[in-house]
């Protein structure tokens, strides 16, 4: 029944209605069809963002590993130096 009706409906449009009414068919089956491509792309790019931003995390952490090692000779020096022992460099 709705395809008879859809058939009556387009029968009363002019040639250039019909024809516009397939193309606005056609551009909302690709509009899906990109959305139905980006719905399938979304997993793959956060699997790929979770993977560069852990591999970031890991230099960081490296980074600040090594940025708490210096402090630590450092606050050791100071300790077992004193403050003057710096001045004299």
């Amino acid at each position: 029944q709705g395809k008879d009706l859809l058939q009556r409906g387009l029968s009363l449009m002019s040639f250039n209605s019909v024809y516009k009414a397939v193309q606005l068919k056609h551009t909302t089956k690709e509009d899906l069809q990109h959305q139905l491509m980006h719905t399938t792309w979304w997993p793959e790019h956060n699997r790929s963002k979770k993977s560069f931003l852990k591999s970031l995390q890991q230099e960081q952490e490296g980074e600040f590993k090594m940025a708490e090692t210096e402090m630590e000779i450092f606050r050791a020096f100071i300790t077992t130096q004193g403050l003057p022992a710096l001045e004299e460099d």
